[in-house]
Parts: C-alpha cells; structure tokens; sequence
C-alpha cells in the first residue's frame, strides 16, 4: 500500500515530518504573536493514512512499545487522537525504513521496550517511596509457580505493624 500510494522513492519528502504532513497526519500549528491558537492535523483523507489509522487502532490490544504508547495518548488525549497520533508514529516509522533501506528490526523495539519497563519501574519505585511505602523483592515459592504471577510486593507500615500487599495481575 506503501509502495502504491507513496510510491518507491521518497525523494520528494525532505524529512518524515514532510511525509506525514503529506499525508495529513501531522499537527498544523496555527501560531499567534505569542501563544499557539490550534493543534488541529489538516483536513484530507489519504488512503495510505486511513490504512494507518486503521493499524494504529488495532494497537490497543497490543503489547509492544506501539501499544504502549497508543494506550498513554488514548488515556491522555482520548480514542480520536491517540489514533492519530499513533499512526503518526507509524508513518514516521515506514519513513525511516523506506529512506534507510532497512527492514523492521524488532530488537530495536525489544530494547525500547527494556528501557520503557526500567523507566515504568523507576517511577513506580518512586511514587512508592512518596506515599511511604517500601519496594522488595518477592521471594517466589515452589507452591507457588502455578498461580497467577506476581508483580510487585511491597510492606507498608502501620501502626508499628508490618502489613503484607501483593498486586497481582
């Protein structure tokens, strides 16, 4: 669809930002003397960036960075531009292949997905450690392997007593 649509050589499109505003998936700015007056993408409907919307809806369910980032932006903005701005995403992802001459490398995403767990992690330690309470290692038990796992175990101290929560999934 890429190939049709676009075609093989992107030569005419200076920088992914021009590939996605070609294909209306870019935020217009609308800049006043001192303060930005709209954010709205333009108008147009592209076949390649519906085909894109339709893919970047389907990442709701995934579990990859993708969808990570689809259900951040849902949460934030709601359903209508979290699509856009996932199949923004998209756009610039096939710009970047097509321009590179490379295929998707999943491992590349693997390591994004590492890093987006430390970072999630990090900051859950910290909201954590705000509210009081203290992040330990859970210590797994044999008995335990066929239950649903367990992600975070954490000791909250109350009332001179040491109070035991699991979350579980």
């Amino acid at each position: 669809m890429v190939a049709t649509e676009a075609g093989a050589d992107f030569s005419a499109f200076p920088g992914a930002g021009n590939f996605c505003s070609w294909l209306r998936l870019r935020p217009d700015n609308k800049v006043g003397s001192s303060e930005i007056l709209s954010r709205k993408t333009k108008k147009g409907k592209h076949r390649l960036a519906v085909a894109l919307r339709n893919a970047a809806q389907t990442l709701h369910g995934s579990q990859s960075s993708l969808g990570d980032y689809y259900r951040q932006m849902k949460a934030k903005f709601g359903p209508a531009k979290a699509t856009t701005a996932a199949a923004h995403k998209l756009a610039r992802t096939i710009y970047a292949m097509v321009t590179k001459h490379q295929e998707f490398d999943p491992s590349v995403v693997a390591k994004q997905d590492e890093k987006q767990q430390r970072k999630t992690e990090n900051r859950v330690r910290r909201q954590a450690l705000a509210i009081g309470h203290q992040l330990v290692p859970l210590q797994v038990r044999p008995s335990l392997t066929r239950t649903i796992p367990v992600i975070v175990f954490f000791r909250r101290r109350k009332e001179n007593k040491a109070v035991d929560v699991s979350l579980r999934l």
